[in-house]
């Protein structure tokens, strides 16, 4: 029987190449998640031929056969897996950005610059908040704006308004 702790590393490592995943839909080179992934499914106990072969990819590995290695590890844990839209995986790849900022590893200006010049205004709607949050605090601190902002609150109803998007997405072995 596993312990809790197993599952929890197993449920990491899956989220991990889900993230990966987003990457690549993103056009964001993703080689080194979707491998440290792989090894940490590995080391959790997860196991499968693609995922084995993920585990060893070399640094040179282009992105369509890391794509299609991905796709088969994710599709062997998980045969319903659904389509990952753009904006799934812009909002999947933000929110591992505003995760980062509530654990101190990011201030709020790194994470909407990010947004800002990653995303833009034309990107996913459900990340727009995070856009428009770096041009409030341009305005801050340019002395316009007329009233304080509350960056923290801002990221947090993010993270709470776009909970369903990594819910959808999970990779769920034996569904």
């Amino acid at each position: 029987m596993r312990g809790c702790a197993a599952l929890s590393a197993q449920d990491d490592a899956l989220d991990g190449l889900v993230y990966a995943r987003a990457l690549l839909v993103m056009g964001v080179a993703g080689l080194r998640v979707a491998v440290d992934a792989a090894v940490d499914g590995l080391v959790a106990g997860l196991d499968n031929e693609p995922l084995r072969e993920l585990a060893g990819l070399p640094a040179a590995t282009g992105s369509s056969e890391l794509e299609d290695l991905l796709d088969q590890t994710i599709t062997t844990f998980d045969p319903a897996y659904p389509t990952m839209s753009d904006s799934d995986a812009v909002t999947l790849v933000a929110r591992r950005y505003a995760l980062r900022y509530l654990d101190g590893s990011l201030t709020a200006r790194q994470l909407s610059s990010w947004a800002h010049s990653t995303i833009g205004h034309e990107g996913a709607d459900e990340a727009q908040p995070l856009v428009r949050l770096d041009d409030e605090l341009d305005m801050r601190d340019s002395g316009v704006a007329r009233q304080p902002i509350d960056s923290d609150a801002i990221i947090r109803q993010f993270l709470e308004s776009t909970v369903s998007v990594p819910d959808r997405l999970r990779l769920r072995p034996g569904r």
